[in-house]
């Protein structure tokens, strides 16, 4: 077995362990487990215990892109604590305030800027930087809640840097990280069907998830953490524009994802979780295909679109599959309907005119 390999899966079992035992600790605490719930103080420690240890083994600053030390690559992890603090209040404006402050004080630790346009000054793309991780991680507060989907976007994420780590496209140090919080987060997916991570703990999952994205970019490696993370944007976006809208039903930020309205209407916790692992999968087949491919976007689009797609069908799990020409035969019908009126009042305003 290649070492690097042999590195990997040393770290994923290293970092399985350290969860289990976190979870297990935290969950006879009684403090733990009344302010922070058990499973997202778990999740933020064994995160950072679990990565620091083969992190700092393996790390060689020359595997990378950018000009990044050891302590550049870890400190932003450490962050975490501070959203971890914030929870205890169980408000989600000050959760909201403690992202603000890690993603702040990450960025600045890591020394990473994303160009978002080359004619900005430094200190605008920071800030931009800033803002598109805070709204990355306070996002998973709109999908926290009926299954274990924030844990299980970690899981994918993670997974799909695990393997790009094993093909030689990413530096050591990151790949063991990676591959560490997977085993995390795979005990808090486990974990998550009993006791789900609340919605103001969700965010802190967002942020560790975000770290590794954040790292991603200086190895040119964000497209391929992109389509990873497509089904969580995909379903963060379309609960956020339900929130911003005057339709009563959709009021509760929390309650406005596609998952849990197919849950509602009847859809079975096995079928929308099959779902969900089934696209997950494809984006991480997808993102990997990503690193050879000639230009940045193509597979992102192409994983949006599957996302958007499966949140159709999670709307209309009710609704028997059709043939292409039983959906080629209503979309007519569709237009037909839509045009029907506009034809008719046409016509009638010819016949007034004669």
């Amino acid at each position: 077995m290649n070492a690097d390999i042999l590195f990997l899966v040393i770290s994923f079992i290293w970092g399985l362990a350290i969860a289990a035992a976190l979870h297990i600790l935290a969950d006879r605490s009684v403090f733990w487990r009344d302010n922070f719930l058990s499973s997202t103080a778990a999740v933020c420690l064994a995160s950072i215990l679990s990565v620091t240890l083969p992190a700092y083994y393996c790390y060689n600053e020359s595997d990378f892109v950018g000009d990044t030390d050891f302590i550049s690559f870890i400190a932003p992890l450490f962050c975490s604590l501070i959203i971890l603090a914030a929870t205890y209040f169980n408000r989600i404006w000050i959760t909201a305030v403690g992202v603000l402050a890690a993603c702040s004080i990450g960025v600045i630790l890591a020394n990473v800027t994303i160009i978002f346009n080359p004619q900005w000054a430094n200190w605008a793309n920071t800030l931009a930087t800033i803002g598109v991780y805070s709204i990355f991680s306070l996002g998973f507060y709109c999908i926290a809640g009926l299954t274990p989907l924030p844990q299980s976007q970690g899981v994918f994420s993670t997974a799909g840097l695990v393997i790009i780590a094993a093909f030689g496209y990413m530096p050591l140090s990151m790949g063991v990280s990676a591959a560490a919080i997977l085993g995390v987060f795979l005990i808090a997916y486990i974990r998550g069907k009993i006791q789900p991570v609340n919605h103001n703990g969700a965010p802190l999952l967002g942020y560790i998830i975000g770290w590794l994205g954040l790292m991603s970019y200086n190895e040119y490696l964000l497209p391929c953490f992109v389509v990873f993370m497509m089904y969580y944007m995909v379903e963060a976006a379309v609960a956020l524009l339900r929130k911003i809208t005057t339709i009563a039903k959709y009021s509760d930020l929390p309650y406005n994802s596609v998952i849990y309205q197919a849950f509602e209407s009847g859809a079975p916790v096995i079928a929308i979780n099959r779902a969900i692992w089934y696209v997950g999968i494809l984006l991480v087949i997808l993102g990997v295909f990503q690193i050879n491919s000639p230009n940045v976007y193509s597979f992102p689009v192409f994983a949006c679109f599957v996302c958007l797609w499966q949140q159709y069908r999670l709307c209309n799990w009710n609704i028997p599959n059709k043939s292409l020409k039983e959906n080629y035969t209503d979309t007519v019908n569709s237009i037909k309907e839509t045009l029907s009126p506009l034809v008719g009042r046409g016509k009638k305003n010819k016949s007034d005119g004669e």
